[in-house]
């Protein structure tokens, strides 16, 4: 049964805390894969991926590029991890079902405090996954230190 892990964005956007998020997963050698909510998404973030900076990118595939299966990442607007994703990356509002939970060692919902409907979502989830006997842990940053803490687990 996997882990549930929310990220609340009270500044910031997501895109700004993935490249860490996603590098620390692989390197600790698990595969991951990171959802999103349309097909612009996903280059947007892939673009970001490759880019974000001057000397290191994030090894990734994503929707409708080849050998999925072998991707460390696999950036996608499906529910879908072809990659068999240990982690699972959900953003720009996108919640996971529970039944990804089954398949996968840690799911981290990131979303965006001024968005009252990924908050709302996350709250139902939050919810739903704790009645199903599933670990979660709310993460929050610091705002006078600016690291990420755990302020609630269940």
């Amino acid at each position: 049964m996997a882990e549930l892990w929310f990220y609340h964005l009270e500044e910031g956007r997501a895109e700004d805390l993935l490249p860490d998020l996603l590098r620390r997963a692989l390197e600790r050698g698990v595969t991951a894969s990171l959802h999103t909510a349309s097909a612009d998404q996903v280059q947007r973030l892939s673009a970001h991926l490759w880019g974000h900076e001057d000397v290191a990118f994030l090894p990734h595939g994503c929707d409708g590029d080849a050998a999925a299966a072998r991707q460390p990442l696999w950036v996608t607007a499906t529910p879908d991890a072809p990659n068999a994703a240990a982690y699972r990356f959900y953003v720009d509002g996108v919640m996971p079902d529970l039944a990804a939970a089954a398949e996968a060692e840690r799911l981290l919902v990131l979303f965006a405090a001024a968005d009252d409907a990924a908050t709302s979502a996350a709250r139902s989830l939050w919810q739903a996954a704790k009645a199903q006997g599933h670990q979660v842990s709310y993460w929050q940053r610091d705002a006078a230190s600016g690291r990420w803490l755990n302020r609630a687990s269940g």
